[in-house]
């Protein structure tokens, strides 16, 4: 079972009547769902960490597991992401979800295993990289 949430949210912050629907709506058809204050600098960085995960899957013949096998590769993707987030940042926005702020200030020689070996997971086999095949046209807009 895939553990990560929808992510949904008002883009005023405001927990609406419309958001707790759609919410239900989700939670009803077995989806975890959670609820973020600021759906708008959650959109920013999710993009920010979408755009070079994806691209780096792209350049491991869509295999999230021969990414992360890829020391190298790996340590270019969190540099990228390290970069999209500090523009994030310098453009006044929040880093979201909050855990994000690792992937800025943990030294490399900590977060690249970190990113590897979540990398190779079946989480990110179906979440990231056959998501990442299959919205390849998403991708391309993102980025």
């Amino acid at each position: 079972m895939i553990s990560e949430k929808v992510m949904l949210g008002e883009i005023d912050g405001k927990n609406s009547q419309r958001l707790k629907q759609i919410a239900d709506a989700f939670k009803k058809a077995g989806f975890p769902v959670d609820i973020s204050k600021n759906i708008d600098a959650w959109k920013r960085c999710h993009v920010a960490l979408v755009g070079p995960f994806a691209n780096a899957v792209y350049m491991a013949g869509s295999c999230n597991y021969r990414l992360a096998q890829n020391k190298e590769a790996v340590k270019k993707t969190v540099h990228a992401i390290r970069e999209g987030l500090n523009v994030i940042r310098a453009n006044g926005f929040p880093i979201e979800p909050s855990v994000l702020k690792y992937a800025i200030a943990l030294p490399d020689f900590i977060i690249v295993p970190m990113f590897q070996k979540k990398l190779g997971t079946k989480l990110m086999d179906i979440g990231g990289a056959r998501h990442s095949v299959n919205a390849r046209e998403e991708v391309i807009q993102l980025s």
